[in-house]
Order: C-alpha cells, then structure tokens, then sequence
C-alpha cells in the first residue's frame, strides 16, 4: 500500500512513519516526517566508543524527574562526552554541573560538546577515585562502564563499590544519585552491603539490543 515512486517501505531506510496506537475506547493516529531535519541533538558533535546516546540520557533523565529539583550542583564522575550533564541542563535549571573523567579524549570531547551546547558544565580530568567535593552535590548522575565496551566485570567490581561508597561524601543529606548500568546485579548486591544508601526505585531501558538498569538511590537517614 505504501509502496511506490514517492513512498517506498522499507522499515531500515524510512522518511515518513506512520504509527497507530490502540487503546481501549478507540486509538491516535501518528503521521512522524522524519524527513525534516531534527537539531536536537545537534550538540553532540563528539563522542566515545561507550558513550550513552542523547535520547537515552533525555529520556533517562525524564524518568528521574520526581528526584529532581531546580538550581541542583550536579555531578557526574565518569562524565565521557558530558552527554549526561548536557541533558540534565536541558530538563530543568541548574545551579552547577561538575563533569569528571580519567581520560583526555573525554574531557576535549565533553567540553567541545558543552560550547555547542551552549552549557555552563565545567569538566575536571582526574579519576573519580581521587575527585574530592569541595561541597556537597544534590544530584549524582553516572553511565557507569557495562563491562564490555569499557572495563570489564572485575575491575567494575572495585570501581562501583568506591563510587557507592563516595555518595555519601558526595551527596548532600536529600541528594539522589541516578545510576545507568548493564551490571545490574552487581550494584544491587554492593547496595544491600550498605546500610546508609536505599534503593529508592528502579527502571530499565534498551541500548542496542542491551537492556541497562536505571537505578536511583538516596542516603539512608540516622
């Protein structure tokens, strides 16, 4: 039916997507012009191998959005391309957005994307596990290595149990850390190790063809 010399259907090369979703008293109707130039992300003109994509980091940020709150410090310790603190920004204002990464490729990169993004990030080069605050953070938000692209099981094992540790010098007494990880029970297990972080709640997601856990964990109150 869609076939033809001005529309041709092929799902892996499309301009147009029509898209109907049912519900129980009827149903809408989608008609998506994918052939009109979309600059959303148009920022992101750098990236790492393990980099998250924009719409992911959008859209995990909406997920966190009842854990968020305006004029937020925010840190992101293994910030990459500064994809996370980019979006972060987008979402809602922001009072300081801290990146740091070990390697120089990221920072470069990070702080290219941050100009053309028209973003106030600042971005540190140093290892996490040497960072220090100087002030408490409301917001800790992290894509941490999956173990495959980047680090591997055994080293993710001493890395997420320092960051975990951390939080509490990191974060403020209602500050929330907003996690994106494929180990999964690897960071459910190091939590429940660790009486002064909750697990306040938790999502998952798609990211080519892997399904990471959204994880977002607040401090436990003495």
């Amino acid at each position: 039916l869609l076939d033809g010399e001005q529309l041709v259907n092929s799902p892996s090369d499309y301009q147009a997507e029509l898209r109907i979703v049912a519900e129980e008293n009827g149903g809408w109707v989608y008609a998506k012009l994918t052939s009109v130039p979309d600059g959303r992300f148009s920022y992101r003109a750098n990236s790492l191998p393990a980099s998250i994509h924009p719409a992911t980091a959008a859209a995990i940020i909406r997920f966190a959005r009842g854990y968020l709150k305006p004029g937020a410090r925010v840190l992101d310790p293994c910030c990459g391309s500064g994809t996370f603190l980019i979006e972060r920004e987008k979402f809602m204002e922001v009072q300081s957005l801290t990146g740091v990464d070990m390697a120089h490729r990221a920072i470069d990169a990070a702080r290219e994307n941050a100009a053309l993004a028209a973003s106030r990030a600042k971005f540190v080069r140093s290892d996490m596990r040497r960072f220090e605050a100087r002030r408490p953070y409301d917001e800790v938000i992290a894509n941490l290595p999956f173990g495959n692209r980047v680090s591997n099981h055994h080293e993710n094992e001493a890395l997420y149990a320092y960051l975990l540790d951390a939080l509490p010098r990191w974060l403020s007494p209602e500050g929330v850390a907003i996690l994106y990880t494929m180990e999964f029970t690897l960071l459910k297990n190091l939590l429940k190790q660790r009486g002064n972080l909750r697990l306040m709640t938790q999502g998952r997601t798609e990211a080519g063809g892997l399904l990471p856990g959204i994880f977002i964990i607040g401090l436990n109150k003495r």
